[in-house]
């Protein structure tokens, strides 16, 4: 097995989602963070994956995705949190060409 690469850090993507509306985009409620992605990425248990694996979410749902789980999550809105991601990223990296 291949050993993970490092986590990506960009404090510049961060600020990027942050000005982004929420993922889920209905009943939102709070400022829009950064939420982390660990289902198939480079995160772990006590490791927090890349800033590239990133979606915007309100607080509530932010919130919501910690207290049921990220697969229960993505099945209640009809998501896939790693998809999300990784367009914000690429479209990110394409407009600082």
């Amino acid at each position: 097995m291949l050993p993970k690469s490092p986590p990506v850090r960009s404090p510049k993507h961060l600020e990027y989602i942050r000005t982004l509306p929420c993922a889920i985009g209905n009943d939102c409620f709070g400022q829009v963070v950064p939420a982390h992605t660990r289902r198939r990425t480079n995160g772990g248990m006590s490791m927090k994956p890349g800033d590239n694996w990133t979606i915007p979410l309100c607080d509530k749902h932010h919130s919501l995705q910690h207290r049921i789980g990220e697969q229960s999550f993505e099945k209640m809105f009809g998501i896939s949190m790693k998809e999300i991601a990784e367009k914000h990223w690429n479209e990110r990296e394409s407009n600082a060409a």
